[in-house]
């Protein structure tokens, strides 16, 4: 092997890079408008409170009859607001069969449906009964809706129980009071406090509590951007490996190149060294953007030892995804077909691979891949460190794996090479 060469060879590929529109747009204009989208989507900070359409319908005759009746469930759900935006706009229906037609039609998010003998129940402390259909149309609105009519109808069981609970306490108090006489001061308390116990057993305190650097719009922008670095190397390092060889056959440039002193190995070392100079432009377009632009928080410090790891990891993903596409040019002949090819093997990993898409949010088959898929855990240890400002000791086990899984991923992907270049030499 050869330095001028290998040098001549890289300095090819980035002169080629420069030169191709396409490539200069995948390189630096798709990921600034990818975390510009993304920090407008997911870290914008304007979101307006979801307000639920909620069509009602009284079954129950004994509205009028009863005190405690239906009416006064909806007439508080109406008042609900939050920072002066109401949660619920309730409008009342004369049928059921009205209400379910509007919801299939998109024009309610639920309906709420009080049937026969639900006043009196409520009137009388039996348990009261409601049939609420929610629309499926969007299973992420759908869940959303569950999730905010339970919370409502959670907290207003409770209060009714504490409405109930305190009649009864106050019937329960004359009784003692007649029979009792000056024992009735230290039972009643303890009577009270057993009759608050049978209507809310259970009181718990929420208390969120987020990491510090996520729990603010820069962190969530610092998560994004490296996972667009990511996503990058993945389209980068994968395409680039893939048409080390294929693009100078289909110029038809493989047979002189070789004709030179230069050895197979100068070659793909020369186009390694290409690759690696468009991901790491892009790299540097990705966080100059994502901290300086968009406010982005992504802890680095020079004068910090540890914080090189982040140099070391990031160059192992950046192998391993050209490894991976050095393996994948078994499958493509022209460049026309490696580009084809990479987007079938790029996009599917950039959403289900937990590299754009946060793991938590995957299913518990995709969340396996995503443990195991070294580009994932390399740009997850970037996260630990430079967004979570994690010591590199934590993540020693994640830093071996990846150098271990690099090394074979890599070294096979020569291999292919090295058999592929035969064939085409051989033609």
């Amino acid at each position: 092997m050869k330095l001028r060469a290998i040098l001549s060879i890289a300095k090819k590929g980035v002169l080629d890079w420069m030169r191709d529109p396409a490539a200069v747009f995948w390189t630096i204009i798709f990921p600034v408008f990818w975390l510009a989208l993304m920090s407008a989507l997911w870290a914008g900070g304007g979101s307006k409170l979801l307000t639920l359409k909620v069509g009602v319908v009284y079954e129950d005759t004994g509205i009028n009859k009863y005190p405690l009746n239906a009416t006064l469930v909806v007439d508080i759900m109406g008042k609900i607001e939050v920072n002066d935006t109401k949660v619920f706009e309730v409008k009342v229906l004369n049928s059921t069969e009205n209400a379910l037609n509007k919801l299939k039609a998109g024009e309610l998010d639920a309906v709420i449906v009080f049937p026969e003998g639900f006043s009196q129940n409520m009137t009388y402390g039996f348990t009261t009964r409601a049939k609420i259909y929610v629309s499926a149309a969007d299973i992420q609105k759908k869940q959303i809706i569950e999730a905010m009519l339970s919370s409502f109808i959670v907290e207003f069981s409770k209060h009714l129980a504490l409405v109930r609970a305190q009649i009864f306490y106050n019937k329960t108090a004359v009784i003692i009071n007649r029979f009792a006489g000056n024992m009735s001061s230290y039972i009643l308390p303890l009577i009270k406090e057993f009759i608050k116990g049978l209507a809310v057993p259970l009181q718990a305190e929420f208390n969120e509590v987020s990491p510090r650097s996520v729990a603010t719009r820069a962190g969530i922008i610092g998560w994004y951007t490296i996972g667009m670095i990511g996503v990058e190397y993945l389209f980068i390092g994968i395409i680039g490996g893939i048409v080390i060889v294929v693009e100078e056959r289909e110029k038809k440039t493989l047979k002189r190149l070789l004709a030179a002193p230069i050895t197979p190995w100068d070659l793909l070392i020369g186009g390694t060294l290409a690759v690696l100079f468009s991901e790491f432009i892009s790299t540097v377009t990705c966080t100059a953007f994502g901290t300086l632009v968009l406010g982005g928080k992504i802890y680095w410090n020079p004068l910090n030892p540890s914080h090189w790891l982040l140099v070391y990891i990031m160059l192992l993903v950046a192998l391993m995804t050209i490894g991976i596409g050095l393996i994948l040019s078994l499958g493509a002949k022209t460049v026309k077909s490696a580009n084809v090819l990479a987007s079938m093997v790029t996009f599917p990993l950039m959403f289900l691979a937990g590299i754009i898409v946060p793991k938590w949010i995957l299913p518990s088959y995709m969340r396996i891949i995503a443990d195991i898929f070294p580009v994932t855990v390399g740009l997850d240890i970037v996260r630990q460190i430079a967004v979570f400002n994690k010591p590199v000791e934590a993540l020693a086990l994640q830093t071996l794996y990846l150098t271990l899984t690099t090394i074979i991923i890599y070294v096979a992907g020569a291999y292919v090479y090295k058999h592929r270049l035969n064939k085409f030499i051989e033609e």
